[in-house]
């Protein structure tokens, strides 16, 4: 698979080396669609791309169309300062999408595309030019029946332009749901409204740093 400046990927055959397949994401005029970068699902035939215009896309290449689609830069300030996705990677067993951007933030999605968490300027301490690579840390010991390696420890790392190689631990949990007020007879409601809802805290995230 080959990403391409014209927005286009390209699906070469590994024994013939000739294009088997190939796909257009953006129109020609769209200037800003090119391909950053891209990486494969463990299991599913899915590929999810990161682009110049900040877009994250899934991609599914036995229906050869797009079928869910992120916009990881929405800030407008953001994307006239040209913020873009410079990184993308799988992980957690392909339930999360890591995404290092050119101005040092890395996010955190999951497979819906919904973002979960950022870490803020994670590269930036020497220059402003982004994440450059992210790599999921495999459980080698935690293979499937199948014989596909499981990648749901919760480490990631990150290459930066600063020079620096960042570890990441990452602890999921649910996030509590406020409780709604009770509907039986001789509840206060107005008093259940006005009840403080638990707190959500933020994913925790630990900064093992090489540098």
């Amino acid at each position: 698979m080959v990403g391409y400046k014209s927005s286009h990927v390209a699906f070469f055959d590994y024994n013939t080396t000739k294009v088997e397949n190939s796909f257009e994401f953006f129109p020609a005029e769209e200037e800003e669609g090119e391909v950053v970068c891209m990486d494969a699902h463990e299991l599913q035939p899915q590929l999810v791309t990161g682009h110049l215009n900040g877009t994250l896309n899934v991609f599914d290449f036995k229906q050869m169309k797009v079928i869910q689609t992120t916009d990881c830069v929405p800030e407008e300030e953001d994307k006239k300062n040209g913020v873009y996705i410079q990184s993308i990677k799988y992980f957690n067993n392909c339930a999360n999408i890591i995404v290092g951007l050119s101005n040092g933030n890395i996010n955190l999605y999951d497979a819906k595309g919904t973002l979960q968490n950022v870490i803020e300027k994670a590269h930036t301490q020497k220059h402003d030019e982004g994440v450059n690579c992210l790599l999921a840390i495999q459980n080698f010991a935690g293979s499937t029946k199948q014989g596909a390696t499981s990648s749901n420890m919760p480490f990631f790392v990150s290459g930066g332009a600063d020079g620096c190689m960042k570890v990441f631990e990452h602890t999921q949990y649910q996030v509590p749901i406020p409780e709604k007020p009770e509907q039986s007879e001789g509840k206060d409601l107005a008093k259940a409204e006005e009840k403080e809802p638990k707190k959500e805290e933020p994913t925790n995230w630990y900064d093992y740093s090489l540098q």
